[in-house]
């Protein structure tokens, strides 16, 4: 899963990650981000905040609520 508030960001890693023959979801937002996550398994989840850390904080909080045993 990619996230990020860019949409160039998005659409630029969106097209390495295809190009090596993967797949992936993406969000722009937090809120986005978290009810996807609500609703599928992830094995890996890429970050790229540009703004405050709060709503970021929040979305990382959650994962790790999901996921107990990440450090």
């Amino acid at each position: 899963m990619l996230i990020s508030e860019s949409q160039h960001a998005l659409n630029g890693l969106n097209g390495f990650v295809n190009s090596q023959g993967y797949s992936c979801i993406i969000a722009d937002s937090c809120t986005a981000a978290i009810e996807t996550i609500k609703r599928s398994n992830f094995d890996l989840v890429i970050l790229m905040a540009n703004s405050g850390p709060q709503p970021w904080r929040d979305l990382l909080y959650f994962i790790k609520e999901r996921r107990e045993q990440l450090p």
